[in-house]
């Protein structure tokens, strides 16, 4: 059979006990081997006093058989497999077969019908083929419980009423079975063919089993696959006898007994050994735990009184087992003087409620003399007529944690001392802090105020008198400078206000849809030009995943690519400069990715994160101009809006810039297009207008009179008030119809004054506009807040005066280049046209479209208005489609010696 050279094949949980059980199978394969080629003569001749021993041999096969049943029915209180349950009812049923086979043999007394070799053969071959076909299923079926208990009284009846109908056959219809047996010529072809059937069946079984020794099962599977092979080599012998008194027969019954002692030792390890096993592990591991964890148990019987603790118990308290006695005064007289009353009054307390747990905390003396922290827990039990029997549970030494809880006080009220004076040092820094980011607003307000109001004045006069037809072209030119230097300073202020308000966290981000493809083009569309009049090289790629509309911060946005780009021209001396726009990959929610890499100087290392600190200039050219803070408000305006900003650089290789901002994608349809609202210079009102008052109340006196000059120029009655005091009574005595009103003046400011006007009559019908250099969002939402209509921030454009009166009270405009109007769509920027400009009015509109400022640009045309009215109408149309590179080529191809 091979089975020693075999087991190398099995899992080592099989391999001891399949040695044991191939040597033990081998042995009974010699036997039957010895016994089938050498056949001794009381094999022909019959052995003496057969029917006795026949008689004990088939009695033990039925006593192992109920065996079986009883252990494998009574299993089922336990959580053991199906299997064992098909084993006791198929065995229950086997031995009820083999009774009828005993009783049914020649020689016994007739059982119901004359007994002969056919009857009690048909018994033992249907008692053969029920155990050989239950194995079978059970090798195949998983060792798993029966779904429901309902499930083994099935199997049982089943097998009952299947042994019943056998029983009734073989009694009354003996001859539907064919014959198996003839006096003097031996068995039939039907009982050897019949038998072999019952050898496969096992074999089949045995194969099975030896295929699961291949890896650990929850059953004993060696005991199976010897007692099948044991079936098989039984069922052989009854293929060869020729005399039911043979030697074959004995040596048949006797292999079938040992085949069922294998299945009863297989349901004993499963239902007892096994489980009494596994409790012992259970028990030894438990008892390691308490003695690990330093747990004492203990029980109280309180019929008896008898108190048990447990060896744990004990030496918890540094005793013996057999140094304290089990009694209740054994635990009463460790507890310490002053928590005995009250462990004791917790012990009746609990007895008395209705509570099912207990649990307590007491010292108990140590045989040092010291005392130990007990934490004790215990449960009730009850007896079968629902009184508690007893109390069992546990001690736990918890000395170690009651220390801790002693320290951890002291340390608790030290530290809420310190906590106290952390506190007060706290609110103290606190109320510093506050009051000097409260200072910083207040200066900033203040500088802000301060700075954009005398600019105010001279962009506006400068503008006003630059409308003189009278004046000279030097005089122009001067007034141009003026301008220009102005608009630098305000760019300038801007800048550091802008920084300021981000340290100070005022800046909000926009999240509006818009279209990014425009932004990119007239950005790249810019710096193309500047760098071509540099002899550098602007190249772009765009992936084609970059998205056309995106939700976001427009201005924002826009402002980092001009800083970016007009970084990367201005400080390349030659080369070129590459802009990419993609997007980041494997990114939810997606990532737009922007490049800058342009071939400049580079910059070291030790200073590639200084140039994003405010005020920093690398270069000690004095030819960079600026404030230092483009790449800070840069960086800035990045991380405002989700995103991150870095730079790798190569000292004479040059750099590279990249932004990451988070997008999310819009339709074109959510993208809402400006209107053009540039029409040319105001000369006056329409015809027949009503007659409007309007009241200016401004404490700067240049302010004043601009304002003042504004309207009167397009015959608007005016008058000024100096503060809101003033501004209060005029009103009540004039009744305006609008108020441009200052915020910050003396005696009374702009919001206190609007509150109550308001409260006044025909204080609601009046319109309120706020003019004022404050620059931050909140303070606009302030003055509306306080009943203002509108907001117009300083230093203004004359057409933002003009458009706000349009809008609260309806007026209309004559323009100066309305003659000749209806053909206005069809005049077309000529570079003529552009030649006869001032060359400082031409070097003003160059730098205003180079800076994308729609405020600089509206200045810019507000001049070449007073010059050239039919030059201002071709402007308008390609200002007014942001046809910038348009305007800037016609600007280089007038003046070929290049733009300053």
């Amino acid at each position: 059979m091979h089975l020693a050279s075999d087991q190398t094949w099995l899992h080592p949980n099989h391999q001891k006990s399949m040695r044991n059980m191939g040597a033990f199978l081998l042995l009974l394969a010699i036997i039957q081997l010895l016994a089938w080629l050498l056949p001794s003569w009381p094999e022909f001749k019959g052995i003496p006093y057969y029917l006795p021993l026949h008689v004990l041999l088939e009695t033990a096969s039925i006593i192992i058989s109920m065996m079986v049943f009883v252990m494998g029915w009574n299993s089922l209180s336990r959580n053991l497999s199906g299997n064992i349950v098909l084993l006791a009812c198929a065995y229950f049923a086997v031995g009820i077969l083999d009774f009828l086979h005993t009783i049914s043999y020649g020689g016994m007394p007739d059982y119901i019908s004359p007994n002969d070799a056919q009857k009690h053969l048909n018994f033992w071959l249907s008692a053969r083929l029920l155990a050989s076909f239950v194995l079978l299923v059970v090798a195949l079926r998983p060792w798993t419980p029966l779904r429901s208990k309902a499930t083994r009284y099935l199997i049982l009846g089943t097998l009952f009423a299947l042994t019943f109908v056998i029983n009734w056959i073989v009694v009354y219809h003996q001859t539907w079975f064919p014959d198996t047996f003839i006096a003097g010529q031996g068995l039939t072809a039907f009982k050897k063919n019949f038998e072999y059937t019952i050898i496969a069946i096992n074999v089949v079984t045995a194969l099975i089993l030896w295929s699961k020794m291949r890896a650990p099962q929850t059953f004993n599977v060696v005991l199976l696959f010897g007692a099948v092979c044991t079936l098989a080599m039984s069922e052989f012998f009854f293929t060869l006898y020729t005399t039911m008194t043979g030697s074959y027969n004995v040596l048949g019954h006797i292999y079938k007994v040992i085949s069922y002692i294998f299945i009863y030792r297989a349901i004993v390890v499963e239902v007892i050994e096994e489980p009494y096993s596994l409790l012992e592990q259970t028990q030894q591991k438990l008892s390691m735990s308490l003695k690990a964890s330093n747990t004492g148990l203990w029980s109280w019987n309180l019929k008896t009184d008898h108190v048990y603790y447990s060896p744990e118990w004990k030496a918890q308290l540094g005793y013996l087992p057999d140094d304290l006695p089990d009694t209740l005064d054994t635990w009463k007289s460790l507890l310490h003087p002053d928590d005995r009353e009250g462990a004791l009054d917790k012990v009746r307390e609990y007895l008395a409620s209705s509570e099912l747990q207990y649990e307590n905390e007491f010292r108990l003396r140590h045989r040092d003399g010291e005392y130990r922290w007990i934490m004790a827990r215990g449960e009730k039990q009850f007896d079968t007529s629902g009184k508690v029997s007893d109390l069992i549970g546990s001690h736990i030494d918890i000395t170690e944690r009651k220390q801790a809880e002693v320290e951890l006080r002291k340390y608790q009220d030290h530290l809420e001392d310190e906590v106290q004076l952390r506190t007060a040092d706290l609110l103290l820094a606190r109320n510093a802090a506050e009051a000097a980011n409260k200072a910083k607003s207040v200066f900033l307000s203040s500088m802000s105020h301060e700075l954009r109001t005398p600019l105010n004045s001279i962009l506006g006069f400068s503008n006003i008198l630059r409308q003189d037809p009278e004046l000279r072209q030097e005089q122009r030119d001067n007034l141009g400078i003026i301008n220009r230097s102005g608009e630098h300073l305000l760019t300038l202020i801007n800048d550091v206000l802008e920084m300021a308000k981000i340290e100070a966290g005022r800046v909000e981000i926009e999240n509006a849809p818009f279209d990014i493809g425009e932004i990119v083009r007239d950005v790249t569309d810019m710096m193309h030009m500047r760098a071509q009049e540099r002899g550098l090289q602007l190249l772009v790629e765009q992936s084609s995943e970059f998205p056309r509309f995106i939700k976001g911060d427009e201005a924002r946005l826009r402002q980092v690519l001009i800083n970016l780009v007009g970084n990367a021209v201005k400080f390349t001396q030659e080369g070129g400069v590459t802009v990419r726009f993609g997007m980041k990959p494997h990114t939810t929610p997606p990532r737009l990715m922007i490049e800058v890499e342009d071939s400049g100087p580079g910059i070291k290392p030790e200073d590639q994160q200084r140039i994003f600190l405010p005020f920093v200039q690398l270069s000690e050219s004095t030819m960079q101009k600026g404030t230092g803070l483009g790449l800070t408000i840069t960086q800035q305006y990045v991380k405002l809006m989700g995103g991150d900003i870095c730079v790798e650089s190569t000292l004479g290789v040059g750099s590279i810039f990249r932004v990451e901002l988070p997008a999310e994608m819009v339709s074109a349809s959510e993208v809402v297009k400006p209107e053009c609202t540039v029409k040319g210079e105001v000369t006056g009102l329409a015809p027949d207008h009503p007659e409007y008052r309007v009241l200016i109340v401004e404490d700067q006196v240049e302010n004043q009179l601009l304002l003042a000059r504004l309207m009167k120029d397009i015959g608007i009655a005016a008058k000024v008030a100096e503060n809101g005091e003033q501004a209060v009574n005029l009103f009540q005595t004039w009744a305006p119809h609008l108020i441009w009103m200052d915020r910050r003046m003396p005696v009374m400011d702009g919001i206190e004054a609007t509150q109550i006007i308001r409260q006044l009559p025909g204080g609601t019908d009046v319109k309120i506009v706020a003019v004022t250099a404050s620059a931050f969002a909140e303070q606009r939402n302030e003055m509306l807040e306080a009943g203002m209509d509108d907001f117009i921030r300083k230093p203004y454009r004359f057409s933002e005066i003009y458009e706000s009166l349009a809008k609260h009270l309806g007026v209309r405009y004559v323009y100066a280049n309305e003659q000749g109007s209806k053909h206005r769509n069809n005049v077309v920027l000529t570079t003529q046209m552009l030649s006869r400009l001032p060359t400082s009015l031409r070097n003003e509109l160059h730098d205003a479209l180079e800076s994308l400022e729609e405020e600089r640009i509206h200045l810019a045309m507000e001049q070449v208005a007073t010059c050239d009215p039919t030059l201002h109408q071709a402007l308008s149309a390609l200002v007014s489609g942001f046809d910038y590179p348009t305007i800037l080529k016609a600007l280089q191809d007038s003046h070929p010696e290049g733009i300053p």
